[in-house]
């Protein structure tokens, strides 16, 4: 056997090895030019590694570049959504103290119209913060689960209830089962209800009834199903919706962070559950989520995020 030193700028990346089955006396020849060979294959051992490293930091800068793209959309995105809010809560706020000021108080309808104005601007932007604070608490691994048995029905119910008093021409009701006791954390559970029944309706603009669907499909399973008729999901675009930031082109009404769903896909997943959605035949889109109806490990998992 013979071996000569796989050499690149003086240092020795390996060795290569030749052989014969039978008795050979190797000549200073063979030495010579296996080391030729050698040299040869070092050389392309490191244009390959010099090509594998430039590619590694290729794909780092464009993954940098796509993450600097995100955030900047990002950024965007939440200005724009955050001074909506602001704008009519200043505005409401400025009309009336200008009016006082003047010694004018307000109609009591436009006063009713105003102080509407402001409740709904300072929910949506508790809204949006919640949904900041809550991204910010899952990336640090902070989100706690308050595990507690309760009807799933019934807050499924009184979820609805709540968004009808906001609507006066809400068409949601709530089918299935009679009850479904669940074990779980039922402020989370109820924010991946309203998520989706925002949702519902933000992507109906032509109206049509939103069915909330509470059932049992196995002795160990709570499902949830909210149903709308109206644009629906594209096949393509069925996983994506759950991704942060993403949002269906809806027009004018492609409002929001696009947190909602991937901030519900991370509660339920915390819960030993999973979410997905579908596209029912007649139009329309059906979102569903599915949760153990006993705890199993998620208490123990809890304590690890601090």
């Amino acid at each position: 056997m013979l071996g000569v030193p796989l050499l690149v700028e003086g240092q020795t990346i390996g060795v290569m090895h030749v052989g014969s089955l039978h008795m050979r006396q190797f000549t200073d020849d063979d030495v010579q030019f296996l080391q030729i060979a050698a040299d040869r294959v070092a050389l392309a051992i490191d244009h390959a590694r010099l090509y594998e490293s430039a590619e590694r930091a290729r794909k780092a800068a464009e993954a940098a570049l796509q993450e600097v793209r995100v955030r900047d959309e990002f950024l965007s995105v939440a200005a724009h959504e955050l001074r909506t809010p602001v704008t009519s809560l200043r505005t409401a706020a400025q009309v009336i103290a200008r009016q006082l000021a003047l010694g004018r108080p307000l109609p009591e309808d436009r006063l009713a119209r105003m102080v509407d104005v402001i409740d709904q601007g300072s929910e949506k932007l508790g809204r949006l913060v919640s949904q900041l604070l809550d991204i910010s608490r899952l990336e640090a691994g902070k989100l706690r689960l308050e595990i507690t048995p309760f009807d799933l029905v019934e807050l499924a119910r009184s979820v609805v209830e709540r968004a009808c008093s906001q609507e006066p021409t809400c068409a949601m009701r709530v089918d299935g089962a009679e009850s479904v006791q669940v074990e779980a954390d039922v402020l989370r559970i109820e924010q991946v209800l309203v998520n989706l029944l925002d949702n519902a309706m933000k992507y109906s603009p032509h109206g049509g009834d939103v069915i909330v669907t509470v059932s049992s499909p196995s002795p160990d399973t709570a499902q949830v199903a909210v149903r709308d008729h109206g644009m629906g999901i594209p096949a393509s675009e069925r996983e994506q919706i759950f991704e942060r930031f993403y949002r269906l082109d809806a027009g004018e009404r492609s409002t929001g962070l696009g947190l909602g769903l991937n901030i519900s896909r991370e509660i339920v997943e915390r819960h030993e559950g999973r979410i997905w959605a579908e596209s029912p035949d007649d139009g329309g889109a059906r979102v569903v989520f599915e949760l153990p109806m006993r705890r199993f490990g998620v208490a123990e998992r809890e304590g690890q995020g601090g």
